[in-house]
Formats: C-alpha cells, structure tokens, sequence
C-alpha cells in the first residue's frame, strides 16, 4: 500500500509540474501514465484472493505445552 501512495504522490507532482512549467508538457503525460499504472496494480493488488496464514513450525528442540490433568 505504501507503494500505491508513493506512486500517487510522484504522478501528482510531475502533473503538476508539468502544467505549471512551459516546455514541460511531457511531465504531465508521464504522471498520468504513473497514475493509470499505479491503479492497474491496486486492481491486481485487490484482485488476488487473501494469501493463508503460514502454519506455525516448532523448532525440534521445543517441548509441547502441558496438558491439563484429566479427572
């Protein structure tokens, strides 16, 4: 997600440059490219289905939790 943000930050100020600056025209292209990029990955982001969780692993050496005394 920072990556998402970061990339939104940098096609802001590169389209902003690039309206603002003569000449520069071609900042502003780039920032809408980054931008339209950067959607498509949060869309393949979201789109994924959730990863499971990794099942816990003991190290050989570990000794297992006692059990409650059974009546």
């Amino acid at each position: 997600m920072a990556l998402f943000l970061l990339l939104v930050n940098v096609a802001i100020v590169l389209g902003i440059i690039g309206v603002g600056a003569k000449g520069l025209f071609y900042f502003l292209v780039i920032g809408v490219v980054i931008l339209v990029a950067d959607f498509v990955l949060l869309g393949l982001h979201l789109g994924r289905p959730p990863q499971e969780p990794a099942p816990e692993t003991r190290s050989p050496g570990a000794k297992l939790p006692a059990s409650p005394a059974r009546p």
